[in-house]
């Protein structure tokens, strides 16, 4: 003899189970993207962070090339005033010479400041990515969380519904009608729950 409370019971079970089952699934599926992503967001940051030591290593050679340009036009002014018999230690000679120093010490200044300011460009970039990274992934921790939890909360429905469903049906056979048509009054009735679906 099969008790329709023993049924039910077991069918409240197993659909208990299947939505645990399916809520530790989601999570770890949320888990794995989390990890997925950050490490994808980790690489971003380090292309960027690549980006920025190169944009300081060209400042650098920028700086080191006007610093030559000068000393090459310095160079050329002074043979060409020599040249013309005049004294390149005072006067207009070394005041030419001089403003030539000052605009070359100006466009070093000027290629350090530009690479500056692109390094920092690229570095906050890459901290903007690492910080959205962590963000995300302390996101899809709480959602995994709360996944789970969903999935426990109503898989402990479940059964307690199947235990309500059991001490409703229970004694009731299958075999005897009358017993069949109060199983499927309950039926109906446990159909019209609002509490039964999801």
């Amino acid at each position: 003899m099969t008790d329709f409370g023993t049924l039910a019971l077991g069918s409240q079970v197993a659909q208990a189970g299947a939505g645990v089952a399916n809520g530790v699934t989601q999570s770890n599926a949320i888990r794995a993207q989390a990890s997925y992503d950050r490490a994808a967001a980790e690489e971003n940051a380090k292309l960027i962070d690549r980006q920025a030591q190169d944009a300081a290593e060209r400042g650098a050679q920028d700086v080191t090339l006007i610093g030559n340009r000068g000393k090459q036009i310095i160079g050329t002014q002074r043979a060409r005033l020599a040249a013309q018999g005049i004294d390149v230690t005072s006067g207009s000679a070394l005041d030419v010479q001089t403003d030539a120093a000052v605009m070359s010490e100006m466009d070093k200044l000027t290629a350090k400041n530009n690479a500056a300011r692109e390094v920092y460009g690229y570095r906050s970039q890459a901290s903007a990515v690492r910080s959205g990274a962590s963000l995300q992934a302390m996101g899809a921790r709480n959602r995994a969380r709360s996944t789970l939890l969903e999935s426990y909360i109503s898989g402990s429905k479940d059964i307690m519904l199947g235990a309500y469903y059991y001490d409703q049906m229970k004694g009731l056979n299958k075999d005897s009608a009358a017993d069949r048509k109060k199983a499927a009054d309950f039926a109906t009735l446990k159909a019209s729950d609002p509490y039964q679906k999801r």
